[in-house]
């Protein structure tokens, strides 16, 4: 190892950083400095100086939320940077203290203990930018340089103020010809990819047109939509014709709760492993289907969560949800909601929605009333 080599450990809040220094190099008990620092663009830039002042090379970060991206983002061109697991940095008893949080996270990446996360590189991290972000990265290639201008292009919708999003966009004057050029290039590429996309999506409603009403009442389940509703018909067929039952349909999927046993005793109850294309699909349909109001799945998911955790209600809500699907295709019923009263102005919504992705496909859509059957 060097004769110095100097590492950050930087515990992130949503409105502070814990900032800690030592020289990985020494041998025995670290020597820390400390200091904290805010989170808007100028305490950022303040960090990065202090760091690069101080000759970091490497710094290491927890953060629980979503913080951590603006600080990885001012300090990747400077040093090498990793993204600490919270569960890997776990104090002593469930104890949090900031500065000895930060201390933990240097001793334990030396130490190889930490489970780091993925972080996509720069160019990765641009395709994941929302629409007011297009907006505002679309007006920097052109040459943009008045912050408020670019705030004014973000939708009401963001959690960030305008006064936030002004000092974050404060930096845009300094960009320089050729990043701008750059950020230009990624955006076209980016249009170009969800045009071919676009129309992939709709050469398969194309080839699933003899089948566009099971498409569109599967569609119907909070979660899923006309996209998913397509991928769930590619894998399992229009009816499903190939799974007796619902239970045969999830133990395929590899949803339902495993049976591993030895002697009558249960040695585990993990899911069995099972197509994985359908359970990327109800993994993401059950994240969406509890954050739909009005819906089953809404009150579904804190009784189970509150019990089990967060993953494993969620994978409760998917097999569910994978039941359902199978008595809509296999049974050729309507989905009806059970949970409470839905709200008129979030129905209304939805269907616009569903109407307008139907129709992006190809489909041909026309809004009748809801008969009375059997209920999914």
């Amino acid at each position: 190892m060097e004769s110095s080599y100097k590492l950050a450990g930087i515990d992130v809040h949503k409105k502070m950083l814990a900032v800690v220094i030592a020289d990985a190099a020494e041998i025995g008990e670290y020597r820390f400095e400390r200091r904290k620092f805010g989170t808007g663009a100028g305490d950022l830039l303040a960090l990065a100086d202090w760091l690069s002042e101080r000759g970091v090379k490497e710094a290491v970060m927890e953060s629980t939320a979503q913080y951590w991206k603006p600080v990885w983002q001012a300090l990747e061109q400077q040093c090498r940077l990793h993204l600490a697991q919270a569960h890997s940095n776990r104090a002593p008893k469930g104890r949090k203290r900031d500065f000895a949080d930060a201390e933990r996270l240097v001793r334990r990446h030396v130490a190889g203990e930490l489970i780091l996360s993925f972080v996509p590189d720069e160019e990765q991290r641009l395709w994941r930018t929302g629409l007011s972000a297009r907006r505002m990265l679309q007006a920097l290639a052109e040459g943009e340089t008045e912050a408020g201008k670019i705030a004014g292009l973000a939708t009401s919708g963001l959690r960030a103020t305008t006064e936030q999003l002004q000092d974050a966009l404060s930096a845009a004057a300094t960009l320089s010809p050729l990043q701008r050029q750059v950020l230009k290039l990624f955006l076209e590429r980016l249009a170009l990819l969800e045009t071919q996309i676009d129309t992939l999506d709709k050469s398969v409603a194309e080839s699933l047109r003899e089948y566009q009403e099971s498409v569109r009442r599967l569609a119907e389940v909070p979660g899923l939509g006309a996209d998913s509703a397509q991928q769930i018909i590619a894998e399992v067929g229009p009816q499903a014709a190939t799974f007796p039952s619902p239970d045969q349909l999830a133990s395929w999927v590899g949803c339902c709760p495993g049976r591993e046993e030895s002697a009558a005793v249960s040695k585990s109850d993990r899911s069995p492993k099972g197509n994985r294309q359908m359970r990327h699909i109800l993994s993401q349909a059950a994240n969406a289907a509890v954050k739909a109001k009005g819906s089953v799945f809404e009150i579904l998911y804190p009784r189970l969560a509150g019990r089990v955790g967060h993953f494993k209600a969620i994978w409760a809500v998917a097999h569910r949800m994978c039941r359902i699907t199978w008595k809509i295709l296999h049974e050729g019923v309507t989905y009806e909601e059970r949970g409470k009263r839905p709200i008129p102005q979030v129905v209304r919504q939805r269907t616009r929605k569903l109407v307008r992705d139907l129709r992006r496909l190809g489909y041909q859509v026309q809004l009748t009333p809801l008969h009375t059957g059997a209920p999914a």
